[in-house]
């Protein structure tokens, strides 16, 4: 298949332009968060970088297979205002007695921007940009630290059939295929 060079090119250069002005008002302060079961709450902070407009920030949590129902977090509150410029925050409660006791637990957050409607009579494309967060809960009776379990790792690289294979005695079995 060959392509027009007169019609692909001028494309390319403005898709380029394009995505280059798109980026978040609202982000968290951090890329994940570390919740331990002995706290009361985790603050969770969040920043508008846009110094014109107000936001409405809508957050909630889900496990790994995306459900939200019956989860041992509650996240509060599930849709604010953050003023222009402004930071807000995010109140994370881990219920007592709800998580495993032996192993951290990993859930999601998401926090999707709400834009405020243009006054413009121009034509606009506004985009509400949806963050998703990894969220580790340690429980308070775990033993290990994480830096112990880290040090108790062995690791091996096998040779089979023309490929390495990269696996580890405490990684269940998996072995990686490197590339």
């Amino acid at each position: 298949m060959k392509f027009n060079k007169k019609v692909v090119v001028p494309m390319l250069i403005g898709l380029l332009i394009a995505a280059s002005g798109v980026q978040a008002a609202v982000r968290p302060a951090l890329t994940r968060i570390v919740a331990l079961e002995s706290d009361k709450e985790t603050p969770i902070k969040l920043i508008n970088d846009d110094k014109n407009h107000d936001y409405l920030v809508q957050s909630w949590i889900e496990d790994q297979q995306g459900n939200d129902k019956g989860l041992p977090l509650i996240l509060t509150p599930p849709l604010f205002k953050i003023s222009a410029g402004r930071e807000g925050r995010l109140r994370m409660v881990i219920l007592p007695g709800k998580i495993p006791q032996d192993r951290e637990s990993v859930y999601w957050l998401w926090i999707q921007e709400i834009p405020p409607v243009s006054k413009s009579k121009e034509n606009q494309l506004q985009l509400a940009v949806r963050t998703r967060l990894k969220v580790f809960v340690r429980p308070t009776d775990l033993k290990e630290k994480s830096a112990d379990t880290l040090k108790a790792l062995t690791w091996q690289v096998s040779h089979e059939g023309g490929k390495a294979w990269f696996g580890g005695e405490k990684s269940d079995g998996i072995l990686r295929q490197l590339l």
